[in-house]
C-alpha cells in the first residue's frame, strides 16, 4: 500500500485526466509538471467501486522490475495481460 493504493487497484484517472492503457500510466502528461512532494488525486476502481485517493509523489525508486510473457500462459493470464497493457 502506498497512500492507500492497493496492488490490484485499477487506475482510472490522475488529477481528473483519464488514463487509458499502460503507456498512459507510464507517461501521463498530467505528471510532467509535478514535483516530489506534490499531492495528486488518483481515481481508482477497487472491487468494482470507484474512489479517489490523494497520493504524495516521491522520488523514483531505485528498484527496477522486469516482466516477461510466459510461453504457456493460461487464457486467464493472457486476458489479464491484455487488460493491463490496454490492448
Amino acid at each position: 500500500w502506498i497512500d492507500g493504493i492497493n496492488f490490484n487497484d485499477e487506475i482510472i484517472a490522475i488529477d481528473g485526466a483519464a488514463v487509458a492503457g499502460l503507456l498512459d500510466r507510464m507517461n501521463n502528461i498530467t505528471l510532467a509538471n509535478k514535483n516530489v512532494g506534490d499531492v495528486i488525486k488518483v481515481s481508482i476502481k477497487r472491487d468494482g467501486l470507484a474512489r479517489d485517493i490523494n497520493v504524495t509523489l516521491t522520488a523514483r525508486s531505485t528498484v527496477r522490475l522486469t516482466t516477461s510473457i510466459k510461453a504457456d500462459a493460461t487464457p486467464k493470464q493472457q486476458a489479464v495481460l491484455k487488460k493491463w497493457m490496454g490492448i
